[in-house]
C-alpha cells in the first residue's frame, strides 16, 4: 500500500493531506475527516490514520485531511474550506469519477457542512456519492441522551447539563460567536439533512452525542431519504480512536458500505432501493 503526505493549495494556506492507496487501486474513493471537537486532532490519531489504513487494506483509496483547528483565532469557515479544498482535489484526480465523503464526530459535521455548501451552490465541488458519518455531531443544542445512556456513562442530571453546555460552547468556539447565528453548514436544519446524499450513520450506543445522530436518521426517514443506521453495541463516543473490537467492527462496516454491500447487521436501508453501488 502506498502512503504519501501532500500539501494542497487552499484559500487559507497549505492544507496537509495523507493519501492511502492510489486512484487506480480499483476500490472506492473516500475523503475522511477526523474529529476532535473542531479544536483537536491530526493525521496521526487512530481515528484518522488507523481508519484510513484499514480501509486502504480493504482495497479502497482514502484521502485524510488535516484541516486547521478552531484554536480561538481560527473559526468557521476556515476548517470547512480546508476540507472543501481536499474534496475538490480528490474529485479532480484522474480515475475518480465519484467519491464518498465522511468523518467522525466533528469531522462528520465538517463532511456534512461541505456537502450542504455544495448543495446550496455556495461553493463548487462534486456531490458525494454518499456520506459516511461515525457518531456525528450536528446540533449545537441537542436533547439529552435517554436515561439508560446516562446511567451507562454514570452521569448525574447536573453532569448531563454541563455536558450539553460544553457541546454548545464547542460550537461557539468553532463559530467564533453565538450558535443562534450558525449557518446551515454548521448546524443544518432538518430540511438540509433530508437533502443530503445517501448516508451510513454509525452510532455509538453510549454517547452523549447520540441524540444528534438519531435526529439525523429521523430527519432522513421522515423525508423518505436514503439512510442506513447502525448502532454499535457497547461503544462509546470516539471508539474509532481505540483498538477495541467495536472500532474494528465499525471500520469493517464502513469498508462494506464502500463495497456497495450495505450492513446486514444494521437497522436496514430506509428511503431508497439499497446502498450505493461502489464506483
Amino acid at each position: 500500500m502506498t502512503i504519501r503526505d501532500l500539501a494542497l493549495d487552499g484559500p487559507h494556506g497549505p492544507v496537509p493531506v495523507r493519501e492511502y492507496g492510489t486512484a487506480a487501486s480499483g476500490g472506492a474513493h473516500l475523503l475522511w475527516v477526523h474529529g476532535g471537537g473542531f479544536g483537536h486532532g491530526d493525521l496521526d490519531m487512530p481515528e484518522s490514520d488507523r481508519v484510513a489504513r484499514r480501509l486502504a487494506e480493504h482495497g479502497h483509496h482514502v484521502l485524510a485531511v488535516d484541516y486547521r483547528l478552531a484554536d480561538g483565532a481560527t473559526h468557521y469557515p476556515v476548517p470547512s474550506d480546508d476540507v472543501l479544498t481536499a474534496w475538490q482535489w480528490l474529485g479532480e484526480r484522474p480515475g475518480v469519477s465519484r467519491a464518498h465523503l465522511g468523518g467522525a464526530s466533528a469531522g462528520a459535521n465538517l463532511a456534512v457542512g461541505v456537502t450542504v455548501r455544495i448543495a446550496a451552490g455556495q461553493v463548487p465541488g462534486p456531490r458525494p456519492a454518499s456520506l459516511v458519518l461515525a457518531y456525528p455531531t450536528l446540533h449545537a443544542r441537542q436533547d439529552p441522551p435517554d436515561p439508560q445512556v446516562c446511567a451507562a456513562l454514570e452521569l448525574t442530571p447536573e453532569q448531563v447539563a454541563d455536558e450539553l453546555t460544553g457541546i454548545r460552547q464547542m460550537y461557539e468556539n468553532y463559530l467564533g460567536g453565538p450558535v443562534d447565528a450558525a449557518p446551515a453548514a454548521v448546524v443544518p436544519a432538518p430540511s438540509d439533512l433530508a437533502a443530503l446524499p445517501p448516508a451510513l450513520v454509525l452510532i455509538s450506543e453510549y454517547d452523549i452525542f447520540r441524540p444528534s445522530a438519531e435526529a439525523l436518521v429521523a430527519a432522513r426517514r421522515t423525508a423518505g431519504r436514503p439512510v442506513w443506521r447502525h448502532l454499535e453495541p457497547g461503544a462509546r463516543h470516539g471508539h474509532l480512536n481505540t483498538a477495541e473490537p467495536d472500532a474494528d467492527r465499525s471500520i469493517a462496516r464502513i469498508a462494506s458500505w464502500l463495497d456497495g454491500k450495505g450492513d446486514s447487521d444494521g437497522d436496514g436501508w430506509s428511503g431508497g432501493d439499497g446502498p450505493p453501488v461502489r464506483p
